[in-house]
């Protein structure tokens, strides 16, 4: 559908108030200089190529005499609207501009004129240009061969075309991930050309749930492209465990993080006495319920509002040298004897070692989180640019404060069992935005050589074959 948009958002409003005689209280309005006030916004679409704009006039004083708009393309000029009014105070007047009737699309430039009913006459003329575009993105992908993992991500390098262009993005169901210039993840990669590059995360049961993946393309008319991905999945089992938890455990933990979660509540407003009264189990319970996702939440905003550029290069590190205790992804089920104390969803994988090893970034980043955080205990979370983050959980100590730049391999901090944590250990986390990954294929040289560098390269000798 073809669209407009506003070029120069200036101000249309043209005020001021005078009384013309205080003495003479007949004639205020009929003799005053104030002119009216113009305003003019979008309207909803209208039908193919159009769009209705309102324009809004008033005069507070004499009311309004007229009001009249002219367009102008290409030497044309179009009478779009003379009205007359008897005195009214305001009004509001639809206008639409359609391509293929009146214009072309580009450039048209409106020209709008109000009188007041007062002997003065007062008048208010502004113009604006807008563009008229009916054109959608066009989108080609450029990266050939796609098998993503469920619970893994993929590279995605497209072409996308537009002289407005807004918003490029990919999207898996209702998860988005914003795309970027290609150069920004390899400086040999053409800046022009519309060449962009997104990385995408896949869900668990991707396939089951029936969801579908596509490269959306927006301009700033509001014209929009989606081109549907096709690639292959490899699904992935999810373990289910069972977590059979200890009085012990459950009167450490309930000690160890319910006041800043009952912190979290009182600031809100809420009314916590029953919870206070609660057993350690019913804590644990509402924790887990509760406090969990709000954390998560935050991580999510924290995530959200990067607009760090590339800082690593080449494939992530462990974090320790260690096996992993605990798998992405496991559904994990709480128990208190036969009591059921609610679910969680494992967003990271638990390495364990010595007690208190030392912790090193995965890779070169910026720290965007270093504090004791909820579930999470003392906690290390670190931007590696274009969306990418790693999490250190349950640390027992950190050597790093929020803004700290690190390089791979630097020491920064030393494992522990804080939070939820049953025993010393790293819990570790790899996102994509706010989507949490499986770790094990950025620790992976083969999986980055093929399904990252390995797509740069290939783009390479595209554009290389088309020069």
């Amino acid at each position: 559908m073809n669209r407009i948009i506003f070029v120069g958002i200036g101000s249309l409003l043209v005020a001021g108030v005078v009384v013309a005689s205080q003495k003479v209280p007949y004639l205020r309005g009929v003799i005053e200089n104030t002119p009216p006030l113009l305003s003019l916004e979008n309207g909803q679409t209208g039908g193919f190529g159009s769009r209705q704009c309102v324009l809004n006039v008033s005069d507070e004083g004499s009311g309004l005499k007229s009001v009249k708009v002219q367009a102008h393309q290409a030497g044309q000029s179009i009478e779009l609207l003379s009205k007359t009014f008897d005195g009214d105070k305001s009004a509001s007047v639809p206008l639409e501009l359609t391509i293929g009737k009146h214009f072309k699309e580009g450039s048209v430039k409106l020209v709008i004129e109000a009188v007041d009913a007062s002997l003065r006459k007062n008048s208010a003329s502004v113009s604006r240009e807008i563009i008229l575009d009916g054109a959608k993105p066009s989108i080609d992908i450029r990266t050939l061969q796609h098998v993503v993992a469920e619970g893994g991500a993929e590279l995605l390098i497209f072409n996308v075309i537009d002289s407005n262009l807004e918003e490029v993005s990919v999207t898996i169901g209702d998860l988005s991930y914003p795309a970027f210039p290609a150069n920004e993840l390899d400086s040999s990669l053409p800046a022009t050309e519309g060449l962009y590059a997104a990385f995408f995360a896949l869900p668990f049961e991707y396939k089951k749930l029936g969801l579908s993946a596509a490269v959306v393309a927006k301009d700033s008319a509001g014209n929009v492209t989606k081109s549907v991905l096709s690639f292959r999945v490899d699904p992935k089992t999810q373990k289910d465990a069972l977590m059979a938890l200890k009085e012990e455990y459950l009167r450490a933990k309930a000690e160890e993080l319910y006041p800043g979660y009952r912190a979290v509540l009182v600031a809100e407003g809420a009314d916590v006495t029953k919870l206070d009264e609660a057993d350690p189990a019913e804590k644990f319970r509402a924790i887990n319920a509760d406090y969990r996702p709000r954390l998560d939440a935050k991580l999510k905003e924290i995530a959200r509002s990067s607009k760090l550029a590339k800082q690593w290069s080449e494939v992530f590190m462990k974090p320790m040298p260690s096996a992993t205790s605990s798998t992405f992804g496991e559904k994990r089920n709480y128990k208190f004897g036969a009591l059921d104390l609610g679910r969680s969803l494992h967003n990271g994988v638990d390495l364990a070692a010595v007690a208190r090893h030392s912790v090193q970034a995965a890779n070169n980043g910026v720290v965007v989180l270093a504090r004791e955080f909820g579930i999470y205990g003392n906690t290390v979370m670190i931007d590696h640019g274009l969306g990418i983050f790693t999490l250190y959980g349950h640390l027992s100590s950190y050597d790093v404060k929020e803004g700290d730049k690190v390089t791979k391999a630097e020491k920064i901090g030393k494992t522990g069992q804080t939070g939820l944590a049953g025993g010393d250990h790293l819990h570790f986390e790899f996102r994509l935005f706010e989507t949490p990954l499986t770790p094990i294929e950025w620790w992976d040289p083969k999986w980055i050589t093929d399904n990252v560098e390995g797509k740069i390269a290939d783009v390479k000798s595209q554009v290389v074959s088309r020069q």
